[in-house]
């Protein structure tokens, strides 16, 4: 059935959870109203298009797609766990930003915190001990 043909991938996979999701709703919306036939529409072109993904011979544009949705869904997922992490840790990250400026060692790239609001300063890396002068 799929042979010449592209196939499902986690992008067609996705797209029918999405459809899936969107049609819940209409299980609870009134006969008739505005938003069921907006949500129903929605939901139906969303199959079509997953569908006609998985049928398509054109193997360079679904893969394009693919790529820029899996590219996509790394900065999301890396997102959030960056929100997971700050959280775990006890530390909110505004907070954090609002107290501490971040440099940078010239020499080893070493991450370094300094307080805010001092003027200037004169930084010792702790990695590699060269000193450099900052502005807080």
């Amino acid at each position: 059935m799929f042979h010449g043909r592209y196939g499902l991938d986690a992008l067609s996979r996705a797209m029918i959870w999405c459809a899936l999701a969107l049609s819940v709703p209409t299980l609870f919306i009134q006969h008739g109203s505005a938003a069921r036939y907006v949500l129903s529409g929605l939901t139906t072109v969303i199959l079509i298009l997953a569908l006609l993904r998985a049928f398509s011979r054109n193997f360079a544009a679904r893969q394009s797609e693919l790529y820029r949705f899996s590219h996509i869904e790394r900065n999301i997922g890396a997102f959030f766990a960056r929100a997971r992490d700050s959280l775990r840790s006890g530390r909110n990250e505004f907070e954090e930003r609002r107290k501490y400026k971040h440099l940078t060692c010239p020499q080893c790239m070493q991450k370094l915190r300094v307080p805010r609001g001092k003027g200037k300063l004169r930084v010792t890396c702790t990695r590699c001990g060269n000193k450099f002068n900052a502005k807080s």
